[in-house]
């Protein structure tokens, strides 16, 4: 995601710039300047990359060095490879097709919590793709049928789980302490 497309805490609102719209590649421009002053260290950018030609279009007129991939090798890791295959000229998109809950189920929380739309998808799709990961880590390959709500709510009771197994951890030094 990006900055403008709401997952760090803001509402989307549908506003985007121009540029964000025009360009799938979130984060090229911010690359293009670091390259103006970074020579020497290779500079990756990630973040909104679907399409072949815009991967071949920075990496030729030296934009980036580096493309990183992240959502879509969630639901098929052989992605990257297909693209250097040339069986695909673009990746997934999930994000689009991922749908939080059944037609009632999405009436149900509109009508119910109509502020908390937009968060609930939110944190649906993104658990959609942690159990996605976690489907390729167990099993070797994702799971497209599940629903963002199951993912959600599988996320929860397994992190539940996971934070349980943590009490009485002692966790001092871990983190930064100004002592």
């Amino acid at each position: 995601g990006n900055y403008e497309s709401g997952i760090y805490g803001a509402a989307d609102t549908g506003k985007k710039r121009q540029s964000t719209v025009q360009r799938e590649a979130y984060f090229l421009e911010y690359a293009k300047e670091v390259t103006k002053v970074v020579k020497d260290i290779p500079i990756m950018v990630t973040g909104g990359f679907r399409l072949k030609d815009t991967m071949n279009s920075a990496l030729a007129n030296k934009e980036c060095d580096l493309i990183g991939l992240g959502r879509p090798l969630c639901g098929d890791p052989a992605a990257s490879q297909k693209l250097l295959n040339n069986s695909i000229t673009e990746l997934p998109r999930y994000e689009t097709s991922v749908v939080v809950g059944n037609w009632l189920g999405r009436l149900l929380l509109q009508w119910l919590l109509p502020r908390m739309v937009h968060a609930v998808k939110l944190g649906g799709v993104q658990c959609w793709y942690y159990r996605s990961m976690y489907a390729i880590a167990t099993t070797g390959s994702p799971k497209h049928k599940l629903g963002a709500f199951f993912c959600f709510l599988w996320n929860m009771i397994r992190e539940g789980k996971l934070a349980k197994n943590l009490k009485g951890v002692n966790s001092k030094g871990l983190a930064h302490s100004p002592n």
